[in-house]
């Protein structure tokens, strides 16, 4: 017998982006994720949400990037 199983998987995308403003990067980093995500046959991605940003030197960097609902 075979079953259909849907499971709902959470995980952390880093990556290093250069871009102009950490907002630009915030947007990339989401954009890439995506496209990651999708590279795997079997799973559909379901949206990311932004959790943090560091400069090179792991600072904290403020932003004005707000998450959309």
């Amino acid at each position: 017998m075979i079953y259909r199983v849907e499971i709902d998987v959470e995980g952390t995308y880093r990556n290093d982006i250069e871009a102009d403003t950490p907002e630009e990067a915030i947007k990339e980093a989401k954009k890439r994720a995506s496209q990651d995500f999708w590279c795997t046959n079997r799973t559909t991605f379901s949206g990311a949400k932004f959790w943090d940003i560091t400069d090179e030197d792991g600072n904290d960097v403020e932003h004005s990037f707000e998450e959309r609902h």
